[in-house]
């Protein structure tokens, strides 16, 4: 009997080139094919601009109701990292926990 272990495949997600771009675990955040039903909201509530043209946009989330939000600036030139916004359901609502935001100058 052979038995072959992935520890990808025993995560809530596999690991993607979206988690290491956004340095995000597999272990715990699952990348969604998506945004949720309520990104548009979320984003609004907590101040969070629409991405610009340099900036793809993923969300993922985690078994525990926290979605996560990550910005990833796409300039081959001069590129500035990443952007993460976490958002927990708490009581019923929705609410943005603290993250890691990147600031650049030029």
């Amino acid at each position: 009997m052979v038995a072959l272990l992935f520890l990808p495949s025993c995560t809530t997600g596999r690991l993607t080139r979206s988690h290491q771009a956004c340095d995000v675990a597999p272990f715990t955040w699952s990348a969604l094919e998506a945004p949720p039903d309520n990104s548009e909201a979320l984003m609004t509530a907590s101040n969070v601009r629409p991405p610009t043209k340099h900036q793809s946009q993923i969300w993922f989330s985690a078994s525990n109701e926290r979605l996560l939000l990550c910005r990833i600036d796409t300039r081959p030139d001069y590129s500035c990292g990443n952007d993460k916004w976490i958002f927990q359901r708490i009581d019923g609502r929705w609410k943005e926990q603290p993250a890691t935001i990147t600031v650049c100058a030029d």
